[in-house]
């Protein structure tokens, strides 16, 4: 009986620890479900990713626009007399809407803003008001590109002012960069993390000290901007590889390059634009923005010959907003109508279940700079808004009938390609 007795202690004892062991493992799986597991792996990138945790799925949509150049007429449109002060906001009246919508809005500022004292100039040696930055940022700009063939117009002390006052303001810039500060910025968009990145090109083939229109920067300086040689570009390439590399180690998921580049007035990209584009591909760049042209050029999808990955790219998001117009420019260029396009070249990026994140959209909204008398206004072009009715009254609706076939024909081709690919890929991943 005594032996019964010590067998039955045994068995409940037994069922009793089974109970919490299962009761003990059954808490863990269902914390399992919504937390993170503590194993990690690495991807290709270097970030570490977790292993099995469920991310939350998201996308971000980035708008990119090109040149804001002040010429004087633009300036001189845009001051009020009476208060003795500059005000450009109302140039972004129609266009605004479009802007704020986007998680990130960026723009070519290409000129610096180095204060009252220089003079205000347009071309050949530009330095716009500072107010400029106020209406951009008022208008939903995001962030501003700074490394461009005008950056040094007013040397080494307007250089710096320049970048004074973006920090006075407030203002986030690339390209150009403070003392101590990193050459590139990490966008926290929405949780993906978009490292982005901005060089110009050089004006002084082969030389030792570093030219920017024509114009030798003061050695103190010219580590403070991203720029490369058009002859030495392996160079280039072995110092955009380092800050690529200190992007991701900063936590980039996604690299966007913005190149500013090109042969002015040309509505197709050069043959250094295709290979430094080819090359920015194989080292794994995620999409590249170009700008400096003045007029819009194409865009197309680029294969990498090292992993076939696929980078998206437009060579010239074209001007913005400048005073290049066909009745002022018509015997300089057979182009001149391209001078009045823009476009908001949209990039848009996800994060998937698994934690990846991957390019999801590629799209356009097509620009057009109006000027009638003196008011400048930048009017989208996608047959919505109160603009038409504007515009209509003012006798402009076939020039914006214009602009937009202009756009049209040299854009559409690319993004079809774009398209047409994942469309692709997405009905491969049906299919299997």
């Amino acid at each position: 009986m005594k032996n019964k007795s010590s067998i039955f202690v045994v068995v409940v004892s037994i069922i009793m620890i089974a109970a919490v062991c299962i009761a003990a493992f059954v808490k863990s799986s269902d914390k399992t479900v919504v937390n993170t597991s503590s194993e990690s792996v690495v991807d290709e990138k270097g970030n570490n990713k977790e292993k099995n945790k469920k991310f939350k799925e998201t996308t971000v949509t980035i708008g990119n626009v090109g040149d804001i150049l002040l010429h004087m007429p633009i300036n001189r449109s845009c001051y009020n007399e009476q208060t003795k002060t500059y005000d450009f906001n109302d140039i972004f009246k129609y266009v605004n809407k479009y802007y704020k919508k986007y998680d990130c809005m960026v723009a070519d500022l290409e000129e610096p803003v180095a204060g009252k004292k220089f003079g205000y100039s347009g071309f050949p040696l530009f330095n716009g008001p500072e107010q400029i930055v106020d209406a951009l940022q008022n208008n939903g700009v995001d962030l501003l590109l700074t490394a461009n063939n005008h950056c040094f117009d007013q040397g080494k002390e307007g250089f710096l002012n320049t970048m004074n006052t973006l920090d006075e303001k407030g203002a986030k810039f690339i390209g150009t960069r403070q003392e101590n500060s990193k050459p590139y910025i990490i966008m926290d968009l929405k949780g993906i993390k978009v490292g982005m990145i901005n060089y110009t090109y050089e004006t002084q083939p082969l030389s030792d000290t570093k030219y920017i229109n024509g114009i030798p920067m003061d050695k103190s300086v010219s580590d403070l901007l991203n720029s490369f040689d058009y002859n030495k570009l392996d160079a280039f390439y072995s110092d955009f590889q380092a800050k690529m590399d200190n992007m991701y180690k900063d936590g980039a998921e996604v690299i966007v390059a913005y190149m500013h580049w090109g042969e002015e007035y040309n509505l197709g990209h050069t043959d250094y634009q295709q290979r430094i584009a080819q090359k920015l591909c194989d080292m794994g760049v995620d999409a590249i923005v170009g700008g400096h042209t003045h007029c819009i050029e194409p865009t197309d999808l680029i294969t990498s010959s090292v992993s076939n990955k696929q980078t998206p790219i437009i060579y010239s998001t074209g001007n913005q907003l400048s005073n290049q117009r066909k009745e002022t420019l018509d015997k300089f260029s057979s182009a001149t109508p391209y001078f009045e396009d823009g476009v908001i070249y949209e990039l848009s990026f996800s994060r998937k279940a698994d934690g990846s994140v991957v390019l999801s959209n590629v799209s356009y909204t097509a620009t057009w700079c109006n000027l009638f008398g003196s008011v400048y206004r930048i009017v989208p072009l996608d047959e919505k808004g109160d603009y038409k009715t504007d515009c209509a009254s003012l006798g402009r609706l076939e020039e914006m009938s214009n602009s937009l076939k202009r756009t049209k024909g040299l854009l559409d081709e690319g993004v079809k390609k774009y398209k047409d690919e994942y469309k692709q890929i997405d009905l491969r991943k049906k299919a299997s």
